[in-house]
């Protein structure tokens, strides 16, 4: 309780030019911000929980600008693979999945300014235009015409009749496909899919049309105009070590052969979802061989001694003065990254 209450004064306190200036002199190396979808106007906050209001993505840019200098990701390999010293005052943008939002909010606003950024896209999903996992879930359990929602796979029935049960039945099932094998998280997919028509689903994803991925054309667009494309494995798929080695072998060839043979060599991997628990070493080891950066979601600044394979990066809070806060508190968690990294790193031998 006395945490909760305290947080707001902490961020408003270190949040000051003062405090971000005494802080930013702690930093030890850039900082590599991560995003989902950017959109106009968010309907659902539940719903469209991956994608920030343009508000608020434009107050983060604003700050970013008067504050540090934004780089590409090509800038940051140069200096690692040239053993240049990482200036903790350069900031890269990227952006997980590949939503059609990148495209028509993103890129038109980040170009008019000249500022650089990365998309990793899930190849399957721009080739198919379905959406992803953790969209069907949501929608199945907090804009469901049903009060129960019976999940064949996992053999239950969720009563979904009230905010409580949604949340408690929700956080279940996203534990459940966090963890497990793709063939499971597929068939929990299809039964949330089936518990609604697709007519239904057609009317609620016209309306949260946020969530639906790019397509070929308009990634082609963003790659000619000079935005790097990065790899995010095929179909989304957490590369973690109850994913059979085949599965992953099978998403990442994919993946990367589909991207080199439309823009040529793809030297750049996110994680999907990002933490050390989703990366197997056997998916370590093929990124290893076969990128030339990897990155993560875990947080933290990445210098020159950073693994180039398991790059922390910094999610991206909407309230402006959360964000100033994360940005110029960021090196306290350079060690809590190292001690995930070391402690996933005694895994891989």
């Amino acid at each position: 309780m006395i945490k909760k209450l305290l947080k707001p004064i902490i961020i408003k306190t270190f949040s000051s030019n003062i405090a971000q200036n005494i802080l930013r002199g702690l930093s030890s190396g850039c900082k590599v911000l991560f995003y989902h979808g950017v959109e106009f106007e968010i309907l659902n906050p539940i719903i469209q929980s991956l994608h920030l209001q343009f508000k608020f993505f434009e107050q983060h840019i604003t700050y970013l600008k008067n504050q540090y200098e934004i780089i590409s990701i090509d800038d940051l390999y140069d200096c690692i693979s040239n053993g240049y010293k990482i200036d903790p005052k350069h900031v890269i943008l990227t952006f997980d999945d590949g939503y059609k939002n990148n495209h028509q909010v993103v890129f038109p606003f980040l170009d008019s300014m000249d500022i650089p950024f990365t998309v990793f896209i899930s190849t399957g999903h721009v080739e198919s235009g379905d959406r992803f996992p953790t969209y069907i879930l949501r929608v199945g359990f907090f804009n469901n015409y049903n009060t129960i929602l019976n999940i064949p796979s996992l053999s239950t029935k969720f009563d979904i009749s009230n905010k409580n049960l949604q949340n408690s039945g929700y956080n279940y099932v996203v534990r459940i496909i966090k963890s497990a094998p793709q063939e499971r998280v597929n068939a929990i997919i299809k039964d949330v899919k089936n518990s609604m028509t697709n007519e239904k689903w057609l009317e609620i994803n016209n309306r949260y049309s946020s969530d639906e991925p790019m397509n070929w054309r308009e990634v082609d667009e963003l790659h000619s105009s000079g935005i790097s494309i990065g790899s995010h494995c095929h179909d989304h798929v957490l590369l973690h070590s109850n994913q059979s080695n085949k599965n992953i072998n099978k998403q990442l060839n994919f993946s990367k052969s589909i991207i080199e043979k439309r823009y040529g060599r793809c030297s750049y991997f996110c994680y999907p979802n990002g933490t050390f628990r989703d990366i197997s070493p056997y998916a370590y080891n093929y990124i290893k061989n076969e990128y030339s950066l990897g990155f993560t979601t875990c947080t933290g600044e990445m210098s020159n001694t950073t693994n180039k394979y398991l790059l922390p990066r910094i999610g991206t809070p909407k309230d402006l003065e959360y964000f100033k806060f994360i940005m110029s508190s960021s090196f306290i968690r350079n060690r809590i990254y190292k001690k995930q990294y070391h402690s996933f790193h005694n895994t891989i031998g």
